[in-house]
C-alpha cells in the first residue's frame, strides 16, 4: 500500500483544527498517525486525535466529536484520495495525552512467556 509522509498528513490536520467546534482545536496536544490495510484490505489512516487533559471536556460532547470526525475525514478525503488506486478510510479515535501515555507504558510491559515444552 502506498502511504503518505507523516509530516503531510500532520500538516493537514494541524491547518483542519482551527475549525473544531467548542474551541476544540485549542484542545489537541498531538496526533498519532497510522497507515496500512484495514480489516478488508482496503488503504486506510488512522488518527488518534490526543487531547491535552485539562482541555479533553471540549469534545466530551458526541455532536463535537462527529463534527471533529466529519472535519478530518473530509480534509483527507479531499487531500490525499487521489493518492490510492481505490477508496482511502480515514478512521479517526480520540484519547487524552494521560491515556496515550498509560497505552505506550503498556506496550513496553507486555510479559514475554516461554513455549511450553
Amino acid at each position: 500500500m502506498r502511504t503518505i509522509p507523516e509530516a503531510d498528513i500532520v500538516q493537514l490536520l494541524n491547518a483542519v483544527k482551527g475549525l473544531f467546534p467548542n474551541g476544540a482545536g485549542e484542545a489537541v496536544d498531538h496526533w498519532v498517525i497510522q497507515q496500512g490495510p484495514d480489516s478488508t484490505n482496503d488503504p486506510a489512516i488512522w488518527v488518534w486525535v490526543i487531547l491535552k487533559d485539562a482541555l479533553a471536556s471540549r469534545v466530551s460532547d458526541v455532536r463535537v466529536v462527529n463534527q471533529i470526525r466529519d472535519l478530518i475525514q473530509g480534509c483527507l478525503y479531499e487531500e490525499l484520495d487521489v493518492h490510492f488506486d481505490f477508496e482511502l478510510y480515514v478512521y479517526v479515535r480520540f484519547r487524552t495525552v494521560t491515556e496515550q501515555a498509560h497505552l505506550e507504558d503498556q506496550e513496553l510491559e507486555i510479559p514475554r512467556r516461554r513455549a511450553s515444552r
